[in-house]
């Protein structure tokens, strides 16, 4: 979970300094991070990059926690959209990240990888 709020402060410090592309890129490895950290929490080995996977996938290791992080799944969805084509200049025709992703899409990313990482934590803080 520590690395997950690492990554939650580069991508506000990244979307301040106008580097949106990769401030969305820091959000979704944030959400991601932190949903790992409930696999972990259940002694399960999480596989992936998808973080919408990876709260559906929580069904078949913990009901209860899939129960409480279901209703972020939208939000899962939008981050997974973040995941390869912020970086990757050749996934995107005749652009690059830099010159597509804009403020409101980063502020958009860390408002919901934030929304995910506050209810993992009180998950966390509620069962250790």
């Amino acid at each position: 979970m520590a690395t997950a709020l690492k990554d939650i402060e580069a991508a506000q410090v990244l979307r301040r300094e106008g580097i949106y592309s990769l401030a969305c890129f820091h959000a979704q490895q944030a959400a991601e991070k932190a949903v790992k950290a409930l696999w972990h929490l259940s002694d399960a080995e999480p596989w992936g990059h998808s973080v919408q996977k990876l709260i559906g996938d929580l069904r078949e290791v913990d009901q209860g926690l899939w129960e409480r992080m279901g209703e972020f799944a939208d939000k899962a969805a939008y981050l997974d959209k973040m995941y390869i084509p912020t970086r990757y200049p050749n996934s995107i025709p005749d652009l690059t990240p830099d010159q597509v992703y804009k403020d409101w899409e980063a502020e958009l990313a860390v408002t919901y990888a934030r929304s995910i990482l506050e209810e993992v934590k009180a998950i966390l803080g509620s069962k250790v």
